[in-house]
């Protein structure tokens, strides 16, 4: 925080101290003379490259747009409570708040639960939802916009590059205005920010909150642009409960990204549940989870129409692994028809199915690239498919013994594997 000498703004604001500086202005504390109170002061600020007509359009289309963004009514949001220009800049006058941001937040903690993180969450999507209703799309979701509150609220900040519906385009030069790590993929291709562009970058800051990191880094901005337009996020190492509604609004493709709702569900659902383990409640039987896991659209016909952009129409279903109890079970079933089975080609083929099962289950659960579970599927179902086909009987029993080793030991590890999942649950 700098002091500095008063200076008036718009001749009614007095500014007291710098608050923070980004790529797009400065904030200052301030008082207002007339009403005698504390505001915050949002001196914005271009680039200078940008200058002369297309510098003129900029700060026109910024003051159109806070004063589109101070008719926004929400808890979260914060309020705005006037627009002026000053030596030829625009500054946005905003409530100021007893707050610290995410961003300062993760810096001294380095990253947050996950039942926390899903409740500011929830606050941060419905102040979206309402800017979105009201046609409006902020354009740098972040975790330094996101303001906490000293008594739990959480208030969305920064709507001073907002965007407004049917509003001309900033720049005739095609300049991004926002953070590049937060930025969707679509909006660095150099199309239009949509509903779902900040529903992108929500994700981004749920990923960042938990894992105490971005999810794109980089040595350059540019670097992270081509990561971002390129690349997966890095693995998640700590998001759980969130892992899927992170995944599910970080999706590249903008049809296949979680709408509002979807969203809601699964931040709820991970809310409760971070809450109940932490007070040692079981976690299970949510029909929000169930909704996110299998992220099944109902009929064409019965799909309602959606007015907003970003909001997915129809998503496959998404890849799940066995459940414990099922794997074990099909385990011991397989285990006991190979040794049920006489010796020859029925026994060969009952061990081959019963290694093939033992790899798919660890495949489609053990964390790994879907390239590596694909080639260790593969791999045991060609295990199998050769001991079936080498099934006469001298080969048959010849290879009994050493199928039974491989698929004991995998059975046993599977078996162990689904007890360890079951305990978990």
């Amino acid at each position: 925080m700098t002091d500095l000498p008063e200076r008036l703004v718009g001749g009614r604001y007095a500014l007291a101290a710098e608050l923070g500086r980004g790529g797009m202005g400065t904030v200052w504390s301030a008082r207002d003379l007339v009403l005698e109170r504390a505001v915050a002061l949002k001196e914005v600020a271009l680039p200078t490259w940008v200058d002369g007509e297309e510098r003129e359009r900029a700060y026109q289309r910024v003051l159109r747009e806070a004063r589109a963004a101070a008719r926004l009514h929400h808890p979260s949001v914060i309020t705005i409570h006037d627009v002026v220009m000053d030596d030829g800049r625009p500054w946005i006058v905003m409530e100021l708040l007893a707050a610290v941001s995410l961003d300062e937040r993760l810096k001294r903690a380095g990253s947050l639960p996950e039942g926390e993180v899903a409740g500011i969450g929830l606050k941060v999507l419905d102040a979206l939802r309402t800017a979105h209703e009201a046609g409006i799309t902020h354009r740098d979701v972040k975790p330094g916009n996101v303001l906490l509150l000293e008594d739990g609220g959480v208030v969305l900040s920064d709507f001073g590059i907002a965007h407004v519906d049917n509003s001309a385009s900033i720049t005739s030069t095609g300049m991004l205005m926002g953070s590049p790590a937060f930025m969707a993929p679509e909006r660095l291709e150099g199309r239009r920010a949509t509903a779902g562009s900040d529903l992108w970058s929500l994700g981004a800051t749920l990923y960042t909150a938990v894992e105490g990191a971005s999810p794109y880094q980089g040595p350059t901005p540019v670097a992270v642009m081509g990561a971002i337009l390129m690349a997966e996020p890095r693995p998640t190492r700590r998001a759980d409960l969130l892992r899927e509604v992170i995944a599910g609004l970080m999706a590249k493709d903008p049809a296949e990204r979680l709408g509002h709702e979807e969203a809601r569900d699964a931040l709820e659902w991970a809310a409760a549940a971070g809450s109940a383990d932490d007070s040692g409640r079981s976690r299970t039987g949510s029909a929000a989870l169930a909704a996110l896991v299998r992220r099944a659209e109902p009929p064409a016909e019965e799909r309602p129409k959606e007015g907003s952009e970003g909001r997915p129409q129809d998503r496959p279903e998404a890849r799940r692994a066995p459940r414990p109890l099922v794997a074990l079970a099909v385990l011991v079933c397989l285990a006991v028809a190979a040794y049920a089975v006489p010796p020859g080609m029925g026994k060969a083929v009952v061990h081959g199915l019963l290694l093939v099962w033992a790899v798919a289950v660890a495949a489609r659960t053990w964390p790994g690239s879907k390239p590596a579970s694909a080639a260790a599927t593969g791999a045991g179902a060609g295990f199998a498919v050769v001991s079936a086909s080498w099934a006469d009987a001298g080969v048959a029993v010849r290879m009994e013994g050493f199928l039974t080793q491989v698929s004991a030991a995998a059975w046993v590890l599977t078996a162990l594997w689904a007890l360890w999942a079951t305990t978990r649950r």
